[in-house]
């Protein structure tokens, strides 16, 4: 359909937030189109209490800052950005990763980032799942334990009339 003249162009995306994608560079989006086509949920833009970050991949508990020059050329701007690493990570369990702009620049150095980042993504998931099991399983010797001594107990006492 031509754009009519008095008529804004209506803009098609399937993201909900269009302000949030025209806020977002392009060195984040074809990062997170890199990312998106390797199969990973990755929402930009996105925020919580406290900031907005670039992108985000909540299943991995990563968020990646895409930086221009002025995060590496500017000292409070560097140590701003290592406290809040250092927050989130604390805080949250959240790891961030900072990519530079110029490593998104051109499609082979774009290719190499994904590859390792989706390797990166995919480790931190594994990581993730075994942790969760490991604490599952923990949480299931703990109450086993419980019950056997309660039962020990309960075996122990009921040959003094306690009961």
């Amino acid at each position: 359909m031509p754009h009519q003249k008095g008529k804004q162009k209506k803009i098609e995306t399937k993201d909900e937030n269009v302000s949030d994608l025209l806020r977002a560079t392009a060195e984040a989006l074809r990062l997170k189109t890199g990312l998106s086509d390797k199969g990973w949920k990755v929402a930009h833009e996105d925020k919580d209490e406290h900031k907005h970050v670039d992108l985000a991949i909540h299943k991995a508990k990563i968020v990646i800052e895409v930086d221009g020059t002025h995060h590496n050329r500017n000292s409070k701007q560097a140590i701003s950005d290592i406290k809040r690493t250092f927050h989130d990570f604390v805080q949250k369990d959240v790891i961030t990763l900072r990519v530079p702009n110029s490593v998104l620049n051109d499609n082979e150095t774009i290719e190499e980032a994904v590859t390792v980042l989706d390797n990166l993504l995919r480790e931190r998931v594994n990581k993730l799942e075994n942790e969760a099991e490991r604490e599952k399983y923990a949480f299931i010797g703990r109450i086993t334990s419980y019950v056997i001594y309660i039962l020990f107990a309960y075996q122990l006492l009921s040959h003094f009339d306690f009961l």
